[in-house]
């Protein structure tokens, strides 16, 4: 989304109402699975063992992301010139 901000190719509904109706559909589907077990709707610790593998997933690839930069002799974060 912010990539495209300011680019001459820029299409407002492919860059930023796509996008963010995705972005926004994710949150309330998240948001409904977590609150669910509340309104039993579901166990209380799916959501719960979702979110930890999802996090523990995170954890990983931004270690890898770091390491691999690292390694490669790339910055991680831009430098500006």
């Amino acid at each position: 989304m912010v990539a495209f901000t300011g680019r001459p190719d820029f299409n407002l509904l492919k860059h930023w109402l796509i996008p963010g109706f995705g972005l926004i559909a994710n949150l309330v589907c998240m948001g409904f699975y977590v609150a669910g077990p509340f309104f039993n709707l579901g166990t209380k610790m799916e959501p719960l063992c979702a979110l930890g593998i999802s996090g523990a997933w995170g954890l990983y690839g931004a270690i890898y992301f770091i390491r691999s930069s690292q390694s490669k002799g790339k910055s991680v974060l831009l430098a500006t010139k």
